[in-house]
């Protein structure tokens, strides 16, 4: 009988990395060409020229960002991502602007629309990668905890939580906005809010909607675009102070700490 050798080398086994899928939406030849030079290597890329193209295509793909242009010639880049926002197949999906535009009024837009950044045209490769990296490795921050509870298991409660985004965005400024205004838009019953707001998210009706202000005024706060006062009333919050205590109760820091 041959002897086995035990010392014959054994095949490698190769770990497979599978990268992370990009929609790019909108972009012109050069910045096409200049995207997948510097992020072919890391990230999956699949490129559209036009949103209503991105809208189609987006539940198919499973992207994990979308890169858009805010100009295009079919819809306006905050369009885009109310759409992606308003579908509970992609709510959660980050949505990231790169773009020609400079202008406040427009980044501004981006912003409140839901965009998780506005990078503006040319923009520095390296920059660029860090800042998509940040993006994709950060929790999602559009409801209270929900990426990390997984509470959120059926489709129709993703729908809820859609419909009341929706509802308390639009009477996001307004520090008077309460839980009966919100039933009412809803055509809810408070009671029938509470248990329901409890059994998706683990949180009452109130906590839920101090927790989106304030999820909200993170996010603006990280464009640098408004002062601290700015961004309190843009949520709800009249007394800067008040908002300042609620943000470093909710986050453990104080807002000013994200203005350096």
């Amino acid at each position: 009988m041959d002897e086995v050798d035990c010392k014959a080398p054994r095949p490698e086994t190769v770990a497979t990395h599978i990268k992370k899928k990009i929609l790019v939406v909108g972009m012109d030849e050069d910045t096409e060409t200049n995207l997948k030079a510097g992020l072919q290597s890391d990230y999956d890329l699949v490129f559209v020229k036009s949103g209503q193209q991105a809208i189609h295509m987006i539940e198919d793909i499973k992207a994990d960002l979308v890169i858009s242009e805010y100009l295009m010639q079919d819809m306006g880049g905050d369009e885009l991502c109310h759409a992606i926002r308003e579908d509970a197949e992609t709510c959660m999906l980050p949505v990231v602007f790169l773009s020609s535009l400079s202008y406040s009024t427009d980044i501004v837009y981006g912003l409140e629309a839901g965009a998780k950044d506005f990078i503006t045209k040319p923009c520095d490769m390296s920059i660029l990668k860090a800042r998509i990296g940040i993006v994709l490795e950060e929790p999602t921050k559009g409801l209270p905890d929900l990426s990390k509870s997984g509470a959120v298991k059926e489709t129709s409660d993703l729908e809820f939580l859609q419909r009341l985004d929706k509802v308390i965005r639009a009477q996001l400024s307004n520090s008077e906005l309460q839980i009966n205004d919100i039933c009412q838009e809803m055509g809810m019953s408070r009671t029938a809010m509470f248990t329901k707001i409890k059994a998706t998210t683990g949180h009452c009706p109130n906590d839920y909607l101090r927790i989106f202000r304030l999820n909200e005024s993170k996010r603006l706060l990280e464009a640098k675009l408004w002062t601290i006062a700015e961004v309190a009333v843009k949520v709800g919050y009249n007394d800067p102070k008040y908002f300042s205590t609620c943000f470093k109760k909710q986050f453990g820091f104080s807002p000013s700490k994200m203005m350096k």
